[in-house]
């Protein structure tokens, strides 16, 4: 059990050992390897809490990737994770994707966590309409990022078959940058 106990001082009850991620000592708790600025309160809280936990029984060895599609404006990511080959993931995606980057990693799960945490404030929300076209839209203020189309912007929602979460609209080396550091 957690050796913290909350703000009105009743004993925590997260089974965690010694100390549950909310309650753990400024000392021991992990550095964070990037400037956070970027990141708001809430989600800095969400990096500090996944540093904290140990990966999952279900996590293990595999990749993370980073492609493009060619019709794509520029700066568009499409940042994942796979057991198999990148290779044949990106596959799946169509003719048009192209592999930037991968790596090898221990506990893919986790490290696609953290990427998209740390990336959060870049992230563009992917809609694939029944029609078949993609409308992007910007993760906060709901505004169109490659689409004009104000049917699309208004019916995005409405008419999605899946909502595509892992897409991000940054500059290469700014990724590359968090790509490489939690990779490693």
């Amino acid at each position: 059990m957690c050796r913290g106990s909350t703000q009105s001082g009743k004993k925590c009850k997260r089974k965690t050992e010694p100390f549950c991620y909310q309650h753990l000592p400024a000392s021991l708790k992990p550095e964070l390897p990037f400037d956070t600025t970027n990141c708001t309160k809430k989600i800095i809280k969400k990096i500090e809490k996944c540093l904290a936990k140990p990966p999952s029984e279900s996590d293990g060895p595999g990749y993370i990737y980073a492609y493009t599609i060619d019709a794509d404006p520029p700066h568009f990511y499409k940042i994942g994770r796979t057991a198999r080959t990148p290779e044949k993931r990106v596959k799946e995606w169509g003719k048009g994707a192209k592999l930037r980057a991968w790596w090898k990693v221990d506990h893919q799960k986790k490290t696609e966590r953290l990427i998209h945490l740390y990336l959060d404030y870049v992230r563009v929300y992917r809609y694939q309409l029944d029609n078949g076209k993609i409308c992007s839209i910007w993760k906060d203020d709901g505004e169109p990022v490659t689409d004009r189309d104000e049917k699309l912007k208004r019916k995005h929602k409405l008419t999605a078959r899946t909502k595509q979460i892992e897409w991000f609209r940054v500059p290469w080396k700014d990724a590359k940058k968090v790509l490489n550091t939690l990779c490693e």
